[in-house]
């Protein structure tokens, strides 16, 4: 389940990207890269690498070193090698993702609608969920890192996403850690 969460259909802790805390308020002014200047001037973010495994990634630093953030190819797997199904778990709307790889049909995780947290409030609950990946967008962006996200019934891509942004995340481990 989530980082934060206690089963399977919780949304669990919120965070932006590259924070290993959860927040009050998820603005730029906010963020523990504050990509302005002293003359608020935008310079960019400075973490320009994946995160992944490092003590900016949430789920290693709450979970420990087997867990981390997936990787932008893990999430494009997750999109390409999966069923994805809107579904209702226990109360609480989401995709059931179900694996179509050879051996291992049949296994399954709920992603809950989470919405994502923006300034003060969380946005979409029930509707929307946006997940981080460990990946930034490029390294030039220096604003953005990659998300998998899904919207009611009938969208579930990647897109990129400001790091500010309280999001979930869906940690993943080696298989043979589980």
């Amino acid at each position: 389940w989530n980082v934060g969460a206690t089963k399977p259909e919780e949304c669990g802790n919120y965070f932006a990207w590259g924070e290993t805390s959860q927040k009050d308020n998820y603005t730029w002014q906010t963020y523990f890269e504050n990509p302005y200047d002293d003359n608020d001037e935008w310079i960019g973010s400075a973490t320009t690498t994946d995160v992944a495994g490092t003590d900016k990634d949430a789920a290693t630093v709450i979970l420990g070193e087997k867990w981390r953030m997936p990787t932008y190819e893990e999430v494009k797997e997750l999109m390409e090698k999966c069923s994805w199904t809107w579904s209702d778990y226990n109360g609480v709307k989401g995709y059931t993702v179900e694996s179509n790889v050879a051996g291992y049909e049949g296994n399954f995780i709920f992603l809950p609608a989470a919405g994502n947290y923006d300034k003060t409030s969380i946005k979409q609950e029930g509707s929307y969920g946006g997940y981080w990946s460990s990946t930034p967008l490029d390294s030039e962006s220096k604003a953005a890192a990659y998300i998998f996200y899904f919207y009611g019934e009938t969208i579930h891509s990647t897109q990129s996403s400001n790091r500010y942004t309280g999001r979930t995340i869906r940690p993943v481990t080696p298989k043979e850690d589980q």
